[in-house]
């Protein structure tokens, strides 16, 4: 029998810096906190532009548009 396949759960939060999701997780006892605290969070470069259209695709595929 072959062994699954890992799964992996891709959380894209839009239009927020780093230091508003960080205030609010100091807060949060919520599901959000919860996927950080077993899971790998970091900060990543965008893309230039940096708007949500370019840079999703790159985070994906990790090649430049």
């Amino acid at each position: 029998m072959a062994k699954p396949k890992s799964k992996l759960l891709l959380v894209v939060i839009d239009g927020a810096t780093s230091s508003i999701i960080d205030s609010y997780l100091k807060k949060d006892k919520g599901y959000l906190r919860t996927i950080i605290e077993n899971g790998y969070y970091g900060k990543l470069k965008s893309t230039i532009p940096s708007q949500t259209l370019p840079a999703v695709p790159v985070l994906y595929t990790g090649k430049n548009q």
